[in-house]
């Protein structure tokens, strides 16, 4: 009798800042059976590694501290260290100084897959390999579902951005819309479970299917709302996070809209600053009357509003501050709002990816 080849170990480190991105990656490789090929291991703390694993990791920039903090901590000898997700896909020069062997840049659909298939026939060597996708992926073929986790992640419905606001990286993805089809597949999947709480992941949720900014594609929206509420789940969101709105989205007929279908009676609305020169300066793309006006119309709908402001931007003055915060003032008099506050911070990819941040005082903090 042969011995059975053991397994490669590959562990999945999964962190509050990425536990909605990892059940998408294993569903990729459960759909070519991939996962059968290692010995998978899912972890939210850190896992003793040993020679021939190998370690994954997603992360943000703000979190890039914190992963090479643990890192220094693991005996990473013999150990294939994998990274993917939003740092990586801006920046290559800091994972790799961190010790990164394996770099996937771009759609996981891709890279992700072709690091699978790789592992899996024993010919990944040397260090660095990089694999970068052309933009596409198969972005329909694929559902957050998997059989290592409990965790089903609001679904993914849009990829990338109409606008180019300078401290995001969004923009850099290739704008796709997931289609309807793949999306009424995955809530027959939700109900087939008895999930009860359908939510969407999408950078400009009134912008879902529309071929151009500020230009919603209502029918499509409302053909996603409506064949989720026939299954009658007890919470289906949209507008909130993590599908905010754009204030110069907000219409009569989008609020309408929402307020017929969803449950949520909050949204959220990044207006990300008070000054109108500010908005001009990180090309937001909208302005301060597109606010306001927002905030009436939604108030006026039964919604109040979460609204989102960044302070710190690059450049940013104490003068403007004080004139955002004078906006906010009058925001709390006039509508339901609750503000959300943000500080800027650089995010690899992004316009202001190499810009420090303007510096507040004990005062304004």
């Amino acid at each position: 009798m042969h011995n059975l080849m053991k397994k490669r170990r590959v562990i999945f480190r999964i962190t509050r800042f990425n536990r909605l991105t990892i059940p998408l990656l294993l569903n990729i490789w459960e759909e070519h059976n991939l996962d059968q090929s290692f010995d998978i291991v899912t972890s939210d703390t850190p896992v003793p590694v040993k020679k021939g694993d190998a370690l994954i990791y997603s992360f943000m920039t703000p979190h890039a501290p914190l992963v090479a903090q643990e890192l220094q901590q693991l005996d990473l000898d013999g150990v294939l260290l994998v990274g993917g997700g939003p740092h990586i896909n801006g920046d290559a020069d800091l994972p790799l100084e961190m010790g990164f062997d394996v770099l996937l840049r771009g759609a996981g659909e891709e890279t992700f897959l072709q690091f699978g298939r790789d592992l899996a026939e024993g010919i990944i060597a040397g260090s660095p390999v990089v694999y970068t996708s052309n933009g596409n992926g198969s972005f329909d073929r694929y559902l957050p579902f998997s059989k290592y986790l409990r965790t089903v992640p609001p679904l993914e419905m849009m990829r990338g951005c109409h606008w180019r606001c300078h401290y995001c990286q969004t923009h850099g993805n290739l704008l796709q819309f997931r289609s309807f089809d793949s999306i009424a597949a995955y809530l027959e999947t939700m109900h087939r479970h008895n999930r009860q709480r359908v939510n969407f992941i999408s950078p400009s949720a009134l912008e879902f299917g529309a071929a151009h900014g500020r230009r919603p594609s209502l029918d499509r929206i409302e053909q996603v709302l409506a064949a989720a509420a026939s299954y009658q789940f007890k919470f289906l969101e949209y507008g909130i996070f993590p599908s905010e709105v754009r204030p110069d989205n907000v219409s009569e007929e989008a609020m309408a809209l929402l307020k017929k279908y969803v449950t949520n009676r909050m949204i959220t609305m990044g207006a990300q600053s008070g000054v109108p020169r500010r908005l001009q300066a990180i090309n937001r793309g909208h302005r301060l009357d597109h606010i306001e006006e927002a905030l009436d119309i939604a108030n006026r709908h039964g919604f109040f509003v979460n609204l989102d402001f960044i302070f710190g931007y690059p450049g940013e003055t104490a003068d403007e501050r004080d004139e955002t915060i004078a906006f906010i003032a009058s925001a709390h008099r006039r509508f339901r709002v609750r503000i959300q506050l943000h500080h800027f911070f650089p995010v690899s990819g992004s316009y202001y990816a190499f810009r420090f941040p303007s510096y507040m005082s004990p005062a304004e903090k």
